[in-house]
């Protein structure tokens, strides 16, 4: 079998109050994008089985955007603290947990982990690395093999967008 996995950034997030950095809200643009991810992953089709987020604020309001447009039940949203600022190490080690429980998983967090993984998973080549290879709200598609453990390159990356690309 076949495994999908679903990388995205949580959406541009509010610099302009004083809060804790878990608990910091998007901005307008940051709406906006998690909007327009919603839509475009809905045109094409792609929805997990399995949805796993960092318990940030900034994380919590992308999803609440992209489900606006998706066919997924909220409260089977599993939100999840390990996510929060992970490492590679960590999201391989949570990736190894999960992937094995569903054909799909789509995982939503920050950086530097989450281009970390990208780049683990998918061979440097396959993606296009225009200054900025994951910014907010970038998704990335990638088909793993079916196994227990993730090894360096082992992914091929189907599809790469960022929301700069869906205007």
């Amino acid at each position: 079998m076949i495994r999908q996995l679903f990388l995205m950034r949580h959406a541009k997030s509010d610099w302009s109050r004083n809060l804790r950095d878990h608990d910091r809200p998007l901005n307008s643009r940051g709406q906006q994008a998690a909007q327009d991810m919603g839509r475009y992953l809905q045109q094409q089709g792609l929805c997990p089985a399995q949805l796993y987020c960092s318990t940030a604020e900034r994380v919590r309001e992308t999803v609440s955007g992209l489900l606006q447009h998706l066919d997924y039940p909220p409260d089977s949203v599993i939100w999840d603290k390990r996510i929060y600022l992970a490492s590679l190490y960590e999201l391989l080690s949570l990736l190894a947990e999960w992937l094995p429980q569903s054909d799909s998983v789509m995982l939503i967090g920050h950086n530097p982990g989450m281009e970390e993984l990208l780049f683990y998973l998918v061979p440097e080549d396959q993606v296009d690395i225009d200054g900025n290879p994951f910014p907010t709200a970038a998704f990335a598609q990638i088909e793993l093999p079916d196994t227990a453990s993730y090894t360096r390159g082992c992914g091929r990356l189907l599809r790469h967008v960022v929301p700069r690309q869906l205007d």
